[in-house]
């Protein structure tokens, strides 16, 4: 499921742990693997934006 790309901590739930600590302590060499997978996410999800936004959408200034 790493490899595929699911949340770790959605892998923990599945799995019927209480949180995702199990799955960053056993499993953390899979996950530094997708580090160059996220990085091509990334760029591919933030193309569009001519700049990032300042706060969540919906999220009032104070």
């Amino acid at each position: 499921m790493l490899s595929a790309g699911a949340n770790p901590a959605f892998i923990a739930s599945q799995m019927g742990h209480e949180n995702a600590e199990m799955v960053y302590t056993v499993y953390s060499a899979w996950i530094s693997a997708l580090d160059g997978d996220q990085i091509e996410y990334l760029n591919q999800r933030i193309s569009g934006y001519s700049h990032a936004p300042h706060m969540p959408p919906g999220v009032k200034a104070h």
